[in-house]
């Protein structure tokens, strides 16, 4: 009942997109072997080319905001006797020039590493900051800021530390996922932060050894709240992972 006849044409009125990237960065090492780089970045398409989802096109028809032609179309059975939409039978869609996409943040990184008598330690520490990520988010729409929205977290965050001495090294990762709002700025959903952890024996001539544990606390993945998995790109099913490997370079 979820499934509709799709169609995909070539769009006769596709137009180019064109674009504007800005990119300035700040490195320094404070002293040695500790740094910290700083990156501000703005990306901006108009008329952006993609191709429009069965949904993205019958919302926009819906709401008036997309023309139907020989490519963007919906043909649905009679309205219901209350004057409700009838079910869409089939749709139409390609590629087709929307309103414009503008992505502008802050990346900041730091790094350090220390020598110690009982072995060196170090650190990475990568963040970043989603200030605007402007898109359109129904077929013809205007576009709108959507950073913060659930699928768009504004801010990410990596840290690993690792810990080596002679043939063995220690290693522990974060993975931080924001918080989101659910839609609209409106109903919050989770945080995710994920531990990794990996140790691995340098054998020299004779290989290496690695065991891990991905996803030590095992983390289940952000749920909308209703109960569904909509963002497999940021949050994974998994569970927990054991790993265990052997490298020889010849």
């Amino acid at each position: 009942s979820k499934q509709y006849d799709t169609y995909i044409r070539a769009n006769d009125g596709l137009g180019p997109e064109t674009s504007e990237y800005i990119n300035l960065g700040v490195a320094w090492d404070i002293v040695d072997d500790i740094g910290i780089k700083v990156d501000y970045f703005n990306l901006n398409i108009n008329d952006v080319i993609s191709r429009r989802t069965i949904t993205n096109v019958m919302r926009g028809v819906a709401a008036g905001t997309l023309t139907e032609n020989e490519t963007f179309y919906v043909n649905r059975a009679p309205n219901g006797a209350d004057g409700s939409l009838g079910r869409a039978l089939e749709v139409g869609t390609g590629y087709g020039n929307g309103d414009k996409l503008e992505i502008t943040g802050i990346d900041v990184a730091l790094n350090a590493k220390f020598e110690t008598s009982i072995g060196d330690i170090g650190f990475n520490w990568n963040n970043s900051f989603v200030l605007d990520y402007i898109q359109e988010v129904e077929g013809g729409s205007e576009a709108v800021d959507i950073a913060g929205w659930n699928g768009s977290p504004d801010y990410k965050s990596n840290f690993t530390t690792n810990y080596s001495m002679g043939d063995h090294r220690l290693s522990w990762n974060m993975s931080y996922t924001a918080s989101t709002y659910e839609d609209d700025a409106t109903g919050q959903l989770d945080s995710w932060l994920i531990h990794n952890l990996s140790y691995v024996y340098d054998a020299g001539n004779y290989g290496s050894v690695l065991l891990g544990i991905n996803n030590l606390t095992d983390e289940d993945p952000v749920l909308s709240s209703v109960g569904t998995y909509d963002n497999p790109d940021l949050y994974n099913n998994y569970g927990r992972e054991y790993r265990a490997s052997y490298t020889l370079k010849f």
